[in-house]
């Protein structure tokens, strides 16, 4: 019996030694105990991310040329300092974790499998797509260009399966594409055939039978394309700057939209009179409790 108590005890505490229940002794304080081990495990998890070598990259990317505001992209060119912090970054750490099992997946079974076919597949190639960006190209299986995508869960890709892949599509926007072909070109430009560009999605939270595979034929003029809008941004950096513009943020045109909120360089002032300078973009145009996630996180990081 409990002496404090005097209630059952449980086998597994006498085995232990104690005569009491830890929650009736009043120093064992387990609301108090777990908050400092959350905060201790948030950290280190945060502390991680925040100093990954993906997160740490200063270099432009595949992912981000076809970004629809061409303010986001001239940030990304000059390095600019972070100024806004997504409020959890467990979704994109489990698509990187996933990424790697399928890295690792994919040589244990060209390893035990015995197929000629399998020899020609190539997994996490990182391949100059011109001077300035690297390509980093999940998965090549000798004619299709084929890159892992992570959603939420299964309404994600029954909406996926319903609307397919347009331009305009909130949920997978136009930079999606400008990424995949841009990876067909650096395949290409090393000397590989590319047939196909394919997007496999898998639900973070469902089965493995609930993916969706979207596939479109490889088409270097989308590549080529973001790749001119990238160097003309680039131009005119340079040439505002050689013009003794004192602050050239506000001569960079933006693209508000649903892709403000999560942005790395938007502020979310919650007035859009004030244009793009040193801090940051408005981004004005996400919802209220977009705003509010993005602002509750740069207050959990001490930035506000």
């Amino acid at each position: 019996m409990c002496r404090k108590c005097g209630s059952h005890l449980d086998q597994i505490h006498m085995d232990a030694g104690a005569d009491y229940h830890p929650a009736c002794d009043p120093q064992v304080l387990y609301d108090e105990r777990n908050a400092v081990l959350r905060g201790q495990i948030m950290d280190f998890i945060t502390y991680a991310d925040d100093n990954a070598a993906r997160t740490l990259q200063t270099a432009i990317g595949p992912s981000e040329i076809g970004h629809p505001c061409d303010h986001f992209i001239a940030r990304v060119l000059a390095g600019s300092k972070q100024v806004n912090f997504r409020a959890d970054p467990w979704p994109a750490l489990v698509g990187t974790a996933i990424h790697s099992w399928l890295e690792e997946a994919v040589g244990f079974y060209q390893k035990d499998a015995g197929d000629d076919r399998l020899r020609k597949w190539r997994t996490e190639l990182e391949m100059p797509v011109d001077e300035m960006i690297t390509a980093h190209s999940d998965l090549y299986d000798g004619q299709d260009v084929i890159d892992w995508k992570t959603v939420n869960g299964i309404e994600d890709i029954k909406s996926l399966k319903k609307h397919g892949l347009p331009d305009h599509a909130p949920d997978l926007p136009h930079h999606y594409r400008v990424q995949l072909q841009t990876y067909g070109l650096a395949h290409e430009r090393a000397g590989r055939p590319v047939r196909d560009v394919v997007l496999v999605f898998f639900p973070r939270g469902g089965r493995l039978r609930d993916m969706w595979i979207y596939r479109e034929p490889y088409d270097r003029r989308i590549a080529l394309a973001a790749l001119k809008r990238v160097y003309g941004i680039a131009s005119q950096m340079i040439k505002l700057e050689s013009d003794g513009v004192e602050n050239i943020w506000p001569q960079v045109p933006m693209t508000p939209g649903s892709q403000c909120w999560p942005c790395e360089y938007n502020n979310n002032r919650l007035s859009s009179d004030q244009g793009p300078d040193e801090s940051g973009c408005p981004g004005s145009n996400g919802t209220a409790e977009e705003m509010k996630v993005a602002r509750e996180a740069r207050e959990f990081k001490g930035i506000l």
